[in-house]
């Protein structure tokens, strides 16, 4: 993909370039995959777990990157894990990132897709 193509894509998608380390973008909305995956391995090489803090993305983000998500104040640093196909939602949380670390004690194991995450590169 052309680079001016990409800038334009990366803009929609989140609100600014996924490149600017430091810099918050979004909001955005954030998918979460589970069980049809357990047990398989990640684009980057892990083997995905219930248990495994990281996130999939389209993103032009290498395997490892680490991405700070912040949603309705609860805050987690995860790796780029997993690569995924292109739509609307640039990042998918692992499991446990879905269900247990952006949960409030009284929503533990609650899962779902959100809408209203804010994230950036950590260097």
């Amino acid at each position: 993909m052309k680079a001016a193509a990409l800038a334009a894509v990366l803009l929609f998608a989140s609100g600014a370039p996924a490149d600017a380390a430091g810099a918050w973008h979004g909001p955005v909305w954030a998918s979460w995959y589970g069980p049809g995956y357990y047990g398989n391995r990640t684009a980057c090489g892990q083997r995905y777990t219930r248990r495994i803090v990281g996130v999939a993305t389209w993103l032009p983000l290498k395997c490892g990157t680490k991405v700070e998500l912040r949603w309705r104040g609860h805050r987690v640093i995860a790796p780029v894990i997993d690569r995924m196909p292109r739509h609307s939602r640039p990042f998918d949380l692992s499991a446990h990132i879905a269900c247990e670390l952006l949960n409030g004690p009284r929503l533990q194991g609650v899962c779902w897709t959100r809408s209203g995450v804010t994230w950036r590169v950590v260097r």
